[in-house]
């Protein structure tokens, strides 16, 4: 990140570091279903220049993803305490 020389990008990437980690230890170890095909769907309708539908599908996908994660934190928990 600091290679990039952009504040944005750093002060934005602190910001949601512990959620980037929770992400990458849940939706993407656990492989969450559709994940690559909702990346797809966003990437197509942003080439086509419907910014309203890729926010949307944004939107929807974030969701999921958190859905996912808070989903399998609580699934361990069960087994934890």
């Amino acid at each position: 990140m600091k290679a990039t020389n952009n504040q944005f990008i750093l002060e934005t990437y602190q910001k949601y570091r512990s959620f980037i980690y929770l992400f990458s230890q849940t939706v993407i170890n656990k492989h969450r279903p559709n994940l690559i095909e909702e990346h797809k769907e966003i990437v197509s309708e942003l080439a086509k220049g419907n910014v309203q539908n890729a926010t949307n599908l944004l939107e929807n996908h974030l969701k999921k993803d958190l859905e996912f994660s808070l989903y399998y934190l609580e699934f361990l928990n069960l087994f934890i305490i």
